[in-house]
């Protein structure tokens, strides 16, 4: 079953092109993904050639708890990690033999993120190399569109009435809008970001639904004007936060795990802190730092770009339907941190721009595929980073 709808998009949107064999982390390799019940028995018994069937019968297993739309699991290759049908020249066996419908919707689709719970919104994630080029092309600010589309399979429709549906768009809108406010820096705009989600969090507890938009014009006026002289760094503070966040979450994954060990290396921080330890991290962050803004030297743009696109796909503040915008906002805070500390760390030695973006597809297959979110939010509990007073101590570093 096809439905079709005008969707908000980014720009870019019309312009991604798979990069096919050309991708250096093509999405084939390290996802053990979901299929739904009825694209497992079509494959199961589709008609094929022997050797497609061959290597579609090692393709899958059933999922632990299968359901109706998380019944089975590509099951890859235990040595190279790849999809049993990812041909030597990146294409698809699958599709090669019997085209593109035949692809369980999540090969078809992504990096596309299709929305509907809020808003009918349609993204693409950061986990795509050649979402990321296109991001980091753009001189010019994020905008977004309408474009009318069609998606395969069955669309989520949320139980939110107009009023909530009404407060989610106007929560984005502010946090875009000051995100983009290019007069400030990018960590201040973090820091205003807060602010503002905390008027909105206070509004949403009361169910003020309606008084948002007063709390969106005064952040989105053209004029507006906020103090940023007290917000102050605290880097043996942050770093040791960082490297918990890295440590904890980032180590030990298939995505992010080898360059997480690369990272806490460089600060000299694979082992348990000390005083000593943090301090020549301190001096290697602020080395790298410099080193950063020689070779890229816009990184602020580029990392504005990454975060307003992650926070649209992720339908921030909305992400997690476990997480109350004060959370969603901590663990926004958590991310902007662990990105710039793990870019300064893996860029240290480096120049390329490839380098950065093989390290973004690798943090955001975390980011944005996993509970990175929630799980940030708890260490920043745990670690005493949970106030709005404290965050500027984390992304000012």
């Amino acid at each position: 079953m096809a439905f079709s709808r005008v969707y908000t998009v980014p720009d870019y949107y019309g312009d991604f092109i798979c990069k096919g064999p050309d991708c250096r982390h093509s999405c084939c390799v390290g996802w053990p993904i979901s299929i739904s019940m009825k694209e497992y028995f079509t494959l199961l018994g589709i008609e094929c050639s022997t050797d497609l069937r061959t290597k579609l019968d090692r393709s899958f297993r059933l999922a632990k708890n299968p359901c109706e739309f998380r019944y089975a699991q590509i099951a890859p290759d235990p040595f190279t990690c790849d999809c049993h049908m990812h041909l030597s020249n990146g294409w698809c066996m699958l599709h090669k033999e019997l085209g593109e419908d035949s692809l369980p919707l999540i090969c078809r689709y992504y990096p596309r993120g299709p929305r509907s719970e809020y808003a009918f919104e349609c993204s693409m994630s950061n986990s795509c190399e050649k979402v990321l080029e296109l991001l980091l092309q753009k001189k010019d600010m994020l905008t977004f569109c309408e474009k009318r589309l069609t998606f395969e399979g069955e669309e989520c429709a949320g139980d939110h009435n107009e009023a909530e549906k009404s407060f989610y768009k106007t929560c984005r809108k502010v946090c875009i809008n000051i995100l983009q406010k290019r007069a400030y820096s990018l960590p201040d705009r973090l820091i205003i970001s807060g602010y503002a989600l905390k008027e909105l969090y206070e509004l949403q507890n009361r169910k003020e639904y309606d008084k948002a938009e007063q709390v969106a014009a005064k952040y989105i006026n053209a004029d507006f004007v906020f103090d940023t002289s007290s917000f102050k760094a605290d880097l043996p503070y942050a770093i040791n936060i960082l490297r918990e966040l890295t440590v904890s979450i980032a180590l030990d994954t298939m995505s992010m795990g080898e360059y997480a060990a690369k990272i806490l290396s460089y600060y000299g921080l694979a082992d348990e802190p000390t005083e000593e330890t943090i301090s020549i991290a301190c001096r290697l962050y602020l080395d790298a730092d410099r080193h950063l803004r020689e070779i890229m030297p816009e990184w602020e743009r580029h990392f504005e770009q990454l975060l307003i696109n992650h926070i649209f796909f992720e339908q921030f503040p909305f992400s997690d339907k476990h997480e109350n915008l004060k959370d969603e906002y901590f663990s926004l805070s958590a991310t902007y941190g662990f990105l710039r500390f793990a870019t300064l760390g893996y860029m240290a030695d480096k120049t390329d721009i490839n380098d950065f973006i093989d390290l973004m597809v690798a943090a955001f297959r975390l980011i944005d595929h996993s509970c990175f979110d929630r799980n940030s939010a708890i260490i920043m509990r745990e670690l005493d980073c949970y106030s709005i007073e404290k965050i500027p101590l984390l992304v000012k570093a």
